[in-house]
């Protein structure tokens, strides 16, 4: 059986309480690295550019790993 290691604890990565929630939500997840949901947090202005933002994210973390 594998064993997964989900992440604990909360981290503040972003002044809006929803966003920060879901940034630290695919962490716990395990299925982003903190790195680059703090890096996602910096570029996140508004709850209207969130998933613009985190597509960014993505594409950019699949090019360079």
């Amino acid at each position: 059986m594998i064993k997964f290691n989900f992440p604990v604890g909360y981290h503040h990565l972003h002044k809006t309480k929803i966003i920060d929630f879901q940034l630290n939500r695919w962490y716990s997840f395990g299925y982003a690295r903190l790195e680059d949901m703090i890096e996602a947090g910096k570029r996140i202005n508004t709850v209207d550019d969130w998933k613009e933002k985190m597509i960014r994210q993505a594409e950019k973390v699949i090019h360079v790993g």
